[in-house]
């Protein structure tokens, strides 16, 4: 009887070790496509053939690198490849895009802004 106890007690033990290992936040989504268009607060990604279009919600804290350099959400062209971290409350975290200069186009659709980063 005693030692089944003591087993008892090793094992609640033993799982709230594991519970306490678990990170706080679960993983971090991610998603990769081809870059179809941006606008204030959205990206669209699609797939390579430019199909299966993703809209991604994205936040004035979203890190923004192109080709390994800090850059704008509107600095991204239609074209562009992006890879982005989702968080959990649905958000994009960082978009880190690559740019194959033959095949963009400016993809913002907030034409005012886009104007005025000239």
């Amino acid at each position: 009887m005693d030692t089944r106890i003591l087993l008892m007690i090793g094992i609640v033990i033993a799982s709230g070790l594991l519970v306490a290992a678990a990170p706080l936040n679960p993983a971090e989504k991610s998603h990769s496509g081809v870059v179809i268009s941006v606008g204030v607060g959205k990206l669209v990604l699609a797939d390579s053939e430019g199909n299966n279009e993703v809209a991604l919600a994205i936040s004035d804290r979203t890190s923004v690198t192109l080709d390994g350099a800090p850059a704008k959400l509107l600095d991204l062209m239609k074209g562009d490849m992006a890879a982005v971290t989702i968080g959990d409350d649905g958000v994009v975290v960082s978009v880190n895009a690559k740019r194959d200069k033959k095949n963009v186009v400016r993809a913002s659709d907030d034409s005012d802004h886009a104007l005025a980063s000239y």
